[in-house]
């Protein structure tokens, strides 16, 4: 029975992982509202596992429990499939309404996404069914992998990113396979969790996230020039801080502003949403911003920035006399790259006296 118990708490850690992983992977190649399908398509691999059990043919009853290890293995694997394939099918969700294969492409992707958890449903659903008597302690195996699976991700993100953490969900379905599938099993087991390993550490290029075409990133990259200067993830997005000559943010600058803007970087969320890092060298064209507007009002005044991403808003503050800035970012991983990685170039606008930089889930 042991290792009934430890494929179940390894595969049903692997599932739920995998299913956190999506929402952040379908944000980044997709858009947000994306994220909610992985909830669906994990509930119909799992729907589907259960109806495969119920007109599964006597002898397919019969091994049940030998079947429970190989779910693994087949689940390990699943999770390389169907990560790969979504990154490849060619669905554009944009061109559905004139195009009639992105149907297919969609279903494609749909069945894709659900396989692993069709096996990690059937794992939980074969040993249910094949130890009836011990189902409390099934389930508690099941629920205990599930809780680590839920919280794997906020230490995977950060340490080896999107691409390592699908590699990581597959390793541990292998890793529920090794007790129980012989000899030639475990030598292979160990094969295998070894190749996701180096896969984790390093992913190979094919392995990784493509973005739609429509972001805004995959538009910059395409530019001349460009530099790719930071690429790491967190439990909330993706961040990229990207250097190009054609990037200039000066949001409602004035016609009457005849000089230069200063050097300026970009800070992407998720692929989107560019936000300007500005070099403090030259800080003069912030006067003809309407940002300016309100400190004009209320001039030496305390200032309450939300969403202060790349600091523009904070410099206006500063610039205008601005007597105490308290500027709250939901992701701190945009303030450790303004005033860490850039913080150089920035000045680290985060660290000045008159500044306080507050998390979104923290008292100011």
């Amino acid at each position: 029975m042991g290792k009934i118990y430890a494929a179940l708490f390894l595969v049903s850690a692997g599932s739920l992982a995998f299913q956190v992983t999506l929402t952040r992977l379908f944000s980044l190649a997709q858009w947000y509202h994306f994220a909610f399908m992985a909830i669906s398509l994990a509930l119909l691999g799992i729907g589907a596992s259960g109806s495969f059990l119920h007109i599964a043919p006597s002898p397919i009853r019969k091994r049940l429990p030998e079947l429970v290890p190989w779910t693994g293995l087949a689940f390990s694997l699943s999770v390389l499939i169907s990560y790969l394939a979504a990154n490849f099918i060619p669905f554009d969700s944009y061109r559905i309404a004139w195009e009639p294969i992105q149907y297919l492409y969609l279903l494609a992707y749909f069945l894709a996404i659900s396989l692993p958890f069709f096996w990690s449903g059937l794992a939980v659903g074969a040993s249910l069914a094949a130890f009836p008597a011990r189902s409390s302690t099934l389930y508690a195996a099941s629920l205990a992998g599930s809780a680590l699976g839920c919280l794997l991700p906020l230490a995977t993100l950060p340490a080896v990113g999107g691409e390592g953490s699908v590699a990581i969900c597959a390793l541990l379905g292998a890793l529920g396979w090794l007790p129980g599938g012989g000899k030639r099993g475990k030598a292979s087991a160990l094969l295998l969790s070894l190749f996701l390993m180096l896969i984790a550490i390093r992913p190979p290029a094919f392995f990784e996230v493509r973005l739609s075409p429509y972001k805004e990133l995959s538009q910059a990259l395409k530019q001349k020039g460009t530099k790719l200067l930071l690429r790491r993830w967190n439990a909330f997005s993706r961040v990229d801080v990207v250097e190009m000559p054609t990037f200039h943010s000066a949001p409602g600058l004035s016609l009457s502003f005849q000089g230069k803007l200063p050097p300026q970087k970009a800070i992407f969320i998720d692929g989107s949403d560019p936000s300007p890092v500005t070099e403090p060298s030259d800080l003069s064209f912030l006067d003809h911003t309407p940002s300016l507007l309100p400190h004009l009002l209320r001039p030496h005044s305390r200032v309450l920035i939300l969403e202060s991403r790349g600091g523009f808003e904070v410099l206006t503050a500063l610039r205008s006399g601005a007597a105490h800035v308290t500027a709250v970012e939901g992701n701190p991983l945009v303030i450790w790259a303004v005033d860490e990685f850039l913080g150089d170039f920035s000045g680290k606008v985060y660290s000045n006296p008159k500044v306080k930089a507050c998390l979104l889930y923290t008292s100011p």
